[in-house]
């Protein structure tokens, strides 16, 4: 080996060992530490909130990185006592270039086992909202567009949980009414200004005006925009960071989905879910999404396709609705709605689909058994699954608006006969039915029909077969069949 390559190998070593021992020294002699009380200070003035860090800490390898362990935001006034963000570990990487410029840039973040508990009033406050106390601008700040060295590369999210639930003036908190494990988010040259963040760079000597103020704060009402490559409306404001979301499993309303999957795009104004899917109950739901929170109250908008949705499986998990309709579900959802919680599932939503329900029961609307046997002997009614409840297929038209979905054309095949109704549903309290239709059956010539036909308010057309007018109503629970212009069964 020759002397030159000896003495090169010789420095590249002795080069490793500075940086090894300055990867432990330096953190040592730096001592962020002591500056965590002041850094909570300011935090606190400037979102009017609790804040906990449980410690800060620098790295040097494999890269310039500051970090942050058991971070805690409380919620604001007027909210019940708990934390908005809690989050296990934050490591925020740094530009080794701009710090030796005297300047702070932030090249990416990762966040470790976030938690986010999203709280709503019934007046549709959010604890996201900024409290009318905050700080969000010191006097001694001048505002000035931030550069384009501020961006952030990369925001990633990893392990984290989110809940939604609604406060109660009593001061209580219901349970979720949405739940997310194993939340993990990836975002792309997010800009800090656009989601409120003020950054503020500036050179290190500037103490005071270089603070890290969030302000976590409503935005105003502005008006939806639209673009022609979304089908529903996108959320006000500019773009401040693009990527990607996911969840293991996710709870609301009872059901249960899994493996979600989504493009997510984050503004000023709201988000936006783009070609979302899910698992739902053996099936698949995809779609898209999107979050307004520039509004007053906030609004939603999502467009789904439904494929295949086990309706037995989707309902078990809903009080009183389990068992009361089985078959496999498809179609189409549109719908919005104002976020202002309500006892009524159908209150402040407007919407409109198609579905249709194959190979099914209906349990609680099936025929009196007597009739079904007066029918099956003298007519050509005979349920081939042997069930009275049973059908082949449902096909429908959905209108959701003032608190009712309505039908105009719903088609049943199946049970022996088929059926023609329209009518409407209201979910609130028991539930309310209000459905009439025509049942379509052939008669066997046996010179009986014409007076079954009769019993039943109708009459034999030319070609055998005898239309039934009906009606039903009552309750979910309780519903009540009758036919329209009989003088027996009602």
């Amino acid at each position: 080996m020759s002397r030159g390559r000896k003495l090169a190998i010789a420095v590249l070593v002795l080069l490793a060992l500075i940086v090894a021992a300055a990867a432990i020294v330096v953190p040592r002699l730096v001592n962020l530490d002591r500056y965590r009380p002041e850094v909570i200070a300011n935090i606190e003035r400037g979102t009017g909130r609790s804040v906990a860090i449980g410690r800060l800490s620098l790295s040097v390898l494999p890269a310039i990185a500051v970090r942050a362990d058991n971070i805690a935001v409380g919620n604001p006034p007027g909210f019940p006592e708990g934390h908005l963000l809690e989050i296990k570990r934050a490591e925020a990487e740094l530009d080794a270039g701009a710090l030796l410029d005297r300047r702070i840039v932030v090249r990416s973040v990762d966040f470790h086992d976030p938690n986010v508990n999203l709280l709503s009033t019934s007046d549709g406050h959010w604890n996201t909202e900024a409290p009318a106390r905050a700080i969000v601008r010191p006097t001694a700040w001048t505002p000035q567009p931030a550069p384009v060295s501020q961006r952030i590369a990369k925001v990633s999210f990893e392990h984290g949980r989110v809940t939604v639930s609604n406060a109660q003036p009593s001061g209580t908190v219901d349970p979720p009414a949405f739940e997310a494990d194993e939340v993990a988010v990836e975002l792309d040259d997010v800009n800090p200004e656009a989601l409120g963040l003020n950054l503020m760079p500036a050179s290190l000597g500037w103490q005071r005006s270089t603070r890290l103020l969030p302000r976590i704060a409503r935005f105003r009402p502005a008006l939806l925009q639209t673009d022609n490559s979304a089908s529903v409306a996108v959320p006000p404001g500019t773009i401040a960071a693009q990527g990607t979301f996911g969840a293991r499993s996710a709870h609301f309303s009872g059901a249960a989905a899994a493996n979600l999957k989504s493009q997510i795009e984050l503004r000023s104004g709201g988000v936006m879910l783009r070609r979302f899917s899910m698992d739902l109950a053996s099936g698949q739901v995809t779609g898209e999404f999107a979050w307004n929170s520039a509004a007053e109250p906030a609004n939603y908008g999502v467009q789904t396709t439904l494929a295949n949705i086990d309706l037995a499986r989707l309902l078990a998990g809903f009080p009183g609705a389990s068992g009361k309709i089985t078959g496999t579900l498809s179609g189409q959802l549109d719908l919005m709605g104002f976020n202002l919680p309500s006892a009524d599932p159908l209150a402040n939503k407007e919407g409109q689909g198609r579905i249709t329900i194959r190979n099914g029961t209906l349990p609680t609307l099936q025929l009196n058994r007597n009739l079904m046997e007066l029918m099956k002997n003298i007519l050509r009614v005979r349920p081939e699954s042997g069930d009275a409840s049973a059908f082949q297929s449902i096909s429908a038209d959905l209108e959701i608006g003032g608190s009712e979905i309505r039908s105009r054309q719903i088609t049943i095949t199946g049970n022996g006969m088929d059926i023609d109704a329209s009518g409407a549903l209201a979910l609130a309290g028991e539930g309310r039915l209000d459905y009439q239709g025509v049942s379509k059956m052939n008669a066997r010539r046996n010179g009986f029909e014409g007076i079954v036909a009769g019993l039943l308010g109708s009459k034999v057309s030319a070609d055998g077969r005898i239309d039934v007018p009906f009606t039903i109503s009552g309750t979910l629970d309780r519903p009540r069949f009758a036919l329209k212009n009989s003088p027996l069964f009602h």
